[in-house]
């Protein structure tokens, strides 16, 4: 195992609203209408709204036309 395996952090499967909102360049209260909207998908985990990391990534390779992006 070399050193780089070993500190290589492991991404959130959740994001925050607020990340959402800085990855998208949207407002917060932006991503809240559309989470209520059904336009992106999320969970709650006690008080707090996450979105899941994978449908942000899909979205991006979508709109960019990577379609090698598979995470």
């Amino acid at each position: 195992m070399t050193t780089t395996d070993q500190i290589a952090p492991q991404q959130p499967q959740f994001l925050t609203v607020a990340e959402v909102a800085t990855i998208l360049n949207l407002s917060r209260c932006h991503v809240y209408q559309l989470i209520s909207e059904g336009e992106i998908p999320s969970g709650q985990f006690g008080k707090s709204i996450r979105v899941p990391r994978q449908w942000i990534n899909r979205r991006i390779a979508e709109i960019t036309g990577d379609t090698d992006n598979d995470e």
